[in-house]
């Protein structure tokens, strides 16, 4: 992941914790672990800290003793940030002790899921130990970059679907599900639901353990391929088409994104396309792998429809300062266009994964521009 420094004095958003504050957790008996051996033994003025990631709702920093050549002595540490004021006041410390809780339970269910691993959390504070992520990044930074992949599209749907079929009802002792969900408080959606029928089967489905927020800066890719979730603070029992929803959403308005008007204008529309295939690919998989009957099939891109357009919506209207969308200044229509589309159709369009994908683009009002884009491409759909 890439980094930078940050003060030795540390300032974790809104949060001044020192390194004092850490080698004094690290050092107490009850914390003996070998991962954080090497910082134990440092000296205080000889560690240092590295800011690798900064998303929406946490950040990830790298602490490491600057005198050792050794980078497996490296301790990974996640602070998480406050909520926006628009989104609710709760507290930091209880949101990784609810994201702790999770993947306990999710340890339980999915022994060899990808969710990033909490080391130590000591309630209280904001932050928490974690397992070293070297040589992974966002799914924000790869899809800026332009370096991602049908097989990291492939990795982040199986990676889903692994979590979704372990705490399935339908495959999953339901009685396990409902002590799991008994067990974790329900915090408040990340997406304010404007149609009262997907409100109550945000509310009321209750499926499998979901991720809740799977926006780009929650996903992580490594060079070889290896995939990771973070985040798990929005994870409840719920609708799996709900995480769909907000994959198929990340590619969407990477898709719009790249359509900008820029030097590279030729190879960014061809970047762009393949969003398009990355939807197609991660949705024939999903239901391939999680073996839905045919009614259950229509149902779910009917939810996954509406659903995506009250995220596109809610990232449009409310985006946060990390979201690719507060930045971009000509596809925030278009986006929102879609997913007003979306949301108002939902409900009766949508039986096949190509008719979802094809509504948000499909209108007499798109601009010429991207009218062209398509007609360009016969093989697009």
């Amino acid at each position: 992941m890439a980094s930078r420094s940050a003060d030795e004095n540390l300032h974790f958003e809104s949060d001044t914790i020192n390194f004092q504050d850490i080698l004094e957790l690290l050092k107490r008996p009850e914390h003996d672990y070998s991962w954080s051996t090497g910082i134990k033994e440092s000296h205080l003025e000889d560690l240092h800290l590295e800011m690798v990631h900064s998303g929406a709702f946490f950040s990830f920093y790298n602490l490491y003793n600057r005198k050792q050549v050794q980078t497996d002595h490296e301790v990974m540490i996640k602070v998480v940030k406050p909520f926006p004021q628009w989104f609710g006041n709760k507290e930091r410390s209880l949101r990784l002790s609810y994201e702790q809780r999770v993947l306990q339970k999710l340890e339980e269910f999915c022994p060899t899921n990808k969710a990033i691993k909490i080391h130590l959390f000591v309630p209280g504070n904001s932050f928490a130990f974690i397992e070293n992520l070297k040589g992974y990044r966002t799914l924000d930074d790869h899809l800026l970059s332009k370096d991602f992949s049908e097989d990291l599209a492939k990795a982040i749907i199986n990676n889903l679907i692994h979590i979704h079929k372990a705490t399935f009802f339908a495959t999953s002792n339901s009685n396990c599900l409902e002590d799991l969900e008994a067990q974790l408080q329900i915090i408040p959606p990340s997406a304010k639901m404007s149609l009262a029928d997907l409100k109550n089967s945000f509310h009321t489905n209750k499926e499998c353990l979901i991720h809740g927020n799977l926006q780009t800066d929650s996903i992580l890719c490594s060079l070889n391929g290896d995939i990771k979730f973070a985040g798990f603070e929005f994870a409840h029992v719920g609708s799996c088409a709900f995480d769909m929803a907000c994959i198929l959403v990340n590619y969407l308005v990477a898709f719009y994104h790249f359509l900008e008007p820029s030097e590279h204008s030729d190879q960014n529309h061809q970047f762009a396309q393949s969003m398009i295939e990355y939807m197609k690919i991660s949705g024939q998989l999903y239901i391939e792998k999680m073996h839905f009957r045919n009614d259950q099939v229509k149902k779910f891109w009917s939810e996954v429809a509406g659903f995506a357009g009250c995220v596109i919506i809610r990232r449009v209207l409310l985006p946060l300062p990390e979201d690719i969308l507060h930045t971009d200044k000509f596809s925030k229509a278009d986006v929102l266009e879609a997913g007003i589309r979306l949301l108002k159709n939902n409900t009766f369009l949508f039986s096949s994964l190509c008719s979802l994908i094809f509504l948000p683009f499909f209108t007499l009002f798109l601009p010429f521009s991207i009218f062209l884009f398509f007609f360009s491409f016969p093989t697009l759909l």
